[in-house]
């Protein structure tokens, strides 16, 4: 029973994030509370009112976050769960940190993206630009920059596998727009630079 609990907490966290997990553990030991209670007041109404608004609740932080919607679950996170966030869907005046850190990846993968989110300060939010590299070799600060898409946003509790599939998508679809051969990505000397810096609402 503990491992199944386990598989299902490991799921929730793969495809919502840290902070959907940390909402659904907290439920999870009101729910458990709940039917201790309940274990030894059987006939009180309002602790099985209760566990059905908890169980209510989970369903209802899944249903959410399983949708294509940008939702505030924290008053430090104001950026969607389960999708990927543009720098310019935030509303208010923005000031960006000017120390900037850079990331090599090669075959961007969900480990390797983890790796990268657990680097970021917890309760800070960073600017994030994607940019191909074909052979990193011959990269130069000059060359004409391909750029996976306009700035995103991602913070610690970020979901890896979000940001990961993310960047496949628009690594498929700069195959596509520009007609470029497949193997492209592939290729031992193409990378994926990430660069992000923080940035203050």
């Amino acid at each position: 029973m503990i491992f199944i609990l386990l598989l299902c907490l490991t799921f929730l966290y793969v495809q919502f994030g840290l902070l959907v997990l940390l909402q659904i553990i907290l439920l999870l030991i009101v729910l458990l509370a709940s039917n201790i209670l309940i274990g030894i007041n059987p006939l009180s109404k309002e602790l099985h009112i209760i566990r059905v608004i908890l169980i209510l609740v989970i369903m209802l932080v899944l249903y959410y976050n399983t949708q294509q919607i940008a939702i505030i679950t924290s008053f430090i996170f104001p950026l969607s769960i389960n999708r990927v966030t543009f720098f310019h869907e935030l509303d208010g005046t923005k000031v960006i940190d000017p120390d900037i850190q850079i990331e090599v990846i090669k075959s961007v993968n969900f480990y390797k993206t983890s790796d990268l989110i657990t680097k970021l300060d917890l309760n800070q939010n960073y600017i994030v630009t994607i940019e191909f590299i074909p052979d990193l070799s011959l990269y130069s600060v000059d060359d004409p920059q391909m750029f996976l898409s306009e700035p995103i946003a991602i913070n610690r509790l970020s979901s890896p596998a979000t940001i990961t599939k993310f960047i496949h998508e628009r690594l498929d679809s700069m195959v596509d727009d520009y007609y470029l051969d497949d193997e492209i990505i592939q290729d031992n000397d193409s990378v994926v630079l990430i660069t992000y810096t923080k940035f203050y609402l």
